[in-house]
């Protein structure tokens, strides 16, 4: 896979259908470890790289959180991703 979500539609003979959605996030998280083991160098426009967020983790957080970072004001979404980044469940998304 190259990184894109991919989403699989499976019909059912009772007319119902499921829709299966997978990304490769292996390179987010080799590209992530990389970042922990480098030390970065500050942007002056961009700050230091955070996080890497793969998108099936923010459609993860839109379906069972209801939380849609793409589409909330940056006060929240800060707020949001400082609760995730010190979360340990979710500690393989950091960068630094």
């Amino acid at each position: 896979m190259d990184g894109w979500v991919r989403s699989r539609l499976y019909t059912h003979q009772d007319e119902s259908f499921t829709v299966s959605r997978t990304q490769d996030v292996e390179p987010i998280l080799d590209q992530n470890k990389a970042f922990q083991n480098d030390p970065q160098k500050k942007s002056a426009i961009m700050g230091h790289h955070i996080m890497g967020i793969p998108l099936i983790v923010v459609e993860k957080w839109i379906n069972e959180l209801g939380v849609n970072i793409l589409n909330m004001p940056k006060f929240e979404r800060t707020k949001f991703l400082r609760r995730i980044y010190n979360d340990p469940d979710w500690r393989w998304l950091r960068t630094r």
